[in-house]
């Protein structure tokens, strides 16, 4: 068992002295949120060459690991257009996490469109089935290349988002049938999973 820190709380800080802080508070590991600089929000990484390098070289000198990144992109949008932008990200965040070690990819269910798309789409633009119907269609293209780079990608079932409870996600996971697609439980969100 790892017990990372997710840093947000300290995203102001440069990768080195994020790190750097992980060590001082007695953490190892790091679970790595979205943050502007490297893995942003619904954006292209930013993570770069020198980028890359220099957090691993902090990563190394503190004696930290990287035990997850956190992509955030929107592949369940059922806007076409918004779902190919996400899976060009993630193909990009995967690449990082293959340069950085990291075996292990956590994120959302997601909770389709961005809101902008959606305000004036009617009640429609943000179903469940739709949305449900195009994070299938981002798997049958991300499954091979996590199982290609032997990457584990954990999903939650968060609040919001197009499955929110345990039981239909679980099921969700099991009918994929990827060793490389697991679930993640968010002890925060027990009262939401049902």
């Amino acid at each position: 068992m790892k017990i990372a820190l997710d840093p947000y709380m300290h995203r102001h800080l440069s990768l080195p002295a994020l790190v750097q802080k992980t060590a001082e508070l007695g953490y190892d590991q790091i679970e790595l949120s979205p943050r502007a600089d490297f893995l942003d929000w619904w954006v292209m990484p930013r993570a770069h060459a020198g980028r890359i390098a220099e957090f691993k070289r902090a990563l190394r000198e503190h004696g930290v690991g990287l035990a997850t990144l956190q992509p955030m992109y929107r592949w369940a949008s059922p806007f076409e257009d918004e779902r190919q932008w996400a899976m060009k990200c993630w193909k990009k965040a995967i690449e990082v996490a293959v340069e950085m070690d990291c075996r292990l990819m956590i994120s959302e269910f997601g909770r389709g469109a961005s809101p902008e798309r959606s305000v004036g789409q009617g009640a429609g633009a943000n179903t469940r089935e739709m949305c449900e119907a195009a994070w299938w269609r981002s798997m049958e293209e991300l499954v091979p290349i996590f199982e290609r780079e032997d990457i584990t990608l954990s999903v939650e079932p968060h609040p919001e988002d197009w499955v929110e409870t345990l039981a239909p996600a679980l099921d969700i996971v099991r009918v994929l049938g990827s060793r490389h697609v697991k679930l993640s439980y968010i002890a925060p969100h027990t009262f939401y999973y049902g």
